[in-house]
């Protein structure tokens, strides 16, 4: 604002100054070896060669104020996963602590471990899947000295969607038991394929 003012202030100095020298050039009038030998003198005023323009004090427009918006990034539309070919490899579920290690493999065996260190030796769950669609169908065998919770059924059914960027996400369509979906039901990064 206080920019604006002075911006102003000097626009309204300098046009004055600028009138002001107009008129003083206005005012004096040529003398006589300054003008042709040919022309004749007489008493009648010379009309000014220059005018007068006032110049229109403008004050710089003000910005108009930006109201902040949130910026609406285009999102893809997960894809659902529909063959072992979309999930394989070394996935770590990332959403929070419980997120384990889960590894597919092209044969339609799976391992998943609380470590990646165990995940190819002692995993916590040896299992095999297939895909019917895009449901894909999990059998899993709870290692004996697994710290895991035991659950009831082992026969699961999950939907894989594909979000981009070396993610994917479990959503379960038929899993009865909590601690599994606790530790399935969430995004996971690849880190191995």
């Amino acid at each position: 604002m206080l920019r604006q003012k002075l911006f102003g202030f000097f626009v309204v100095i300098f046009c004055l100054l600028f009138v002001g020298a107009c008129n003083q050039a206005a005012e004096i009038t040529p003398s006589v070896s300054d003008t042709a030998t040919s022309l004749p003198v007489t008493d009648t005023p010379i009309p000014p060669t220059m005018t007068e323009t006032l110049v229109p004090s403008t004050s710089t427009p003000s910005r108009p104020t930006r109201t902040p918006t949130r910026t609406r990034v285009p999102t893809r539309t997960p894809q659902l996963a529909s063959s072992a070919s979309d999930i394989l490899g070394l996935w770590l579920g990332i959403e929070s602590g419980a997120g384990m290690y889960i590894q597919f493999q092209e044969d339609g065996v799976c391992q998943q471990s609380r470590l990646r260190s165990t995940i190819d030796t002692n995993p916590d769950v040896r299992c095999t899947y297939y895909f019917d669609g895009t449901n894909l169908h999990i059998d899993m065998i709870l290692s004996p000295d697994s710290p895991l919770p035991p659950c009831n059924v082992n026969s699961v059914i999950y939907q894989v969607f594909l979000l981009g960027r070396d993610q994917i996400e479990f959503k379960f369509v038929d899993d009865p038991c909590a601690n599994r979906r606790e530790t399935m039901q969430m995004i996971h990064e690849v880190r191995l394929k």
